[in-house]
């Protein structure tokens, strides 16, 4: 039972140890000289052009204008609803009907 108790003793010393390393390890010793360097890459004076250009698609235009295309349904009518990009119910129809009835009906609490 003693070793067990040295070893338990010995894991829990080790898992502290860790712990105590890692609170204080952003306090690493750094030259002065290394700090100045790091000040002068963290404050910069000026502003920086911005060399992105913006215009610049990801997809080619045959690839936008197949996209377009995808967009467009055709209908057998003009008049027929578009059935792909329509809103459809979340709720079967008995449960949409059972909350219109919930939403509808309310009572006002008389005043004493």
């Amino acid at each position: 039972m003693k070793t067990l108790n040295r070893l338990f003793f010995a894991a829990a010393v080790l898992a502290a140890l860790g712990f105590a390393h890692q609170l204080l390890a952003h306090d690493t010793p750094v030259p002065p000289r290394l700090k100045a360097l790091q000040k002068e890459r963290l404050t910069v004076a000026g502003v920086t052009a911005d060399r992105v250009d913006r215009g610049i698609k990801t997809i080619s235009p045959r690839g936008q204008q197949m996209q377009q295309e995808a967009v467009k349904i055709p209908a057998a009518r003009a008049t027929d609803p578009d059935l792909v990009h329509a809103r459809r119910p979340t709720l079967p129809p008995k449960l949409q009907e059972q909350q219109k009835e919930r939403g509808t009906r309310f009572e006002v609490a008389p005043l004493k």
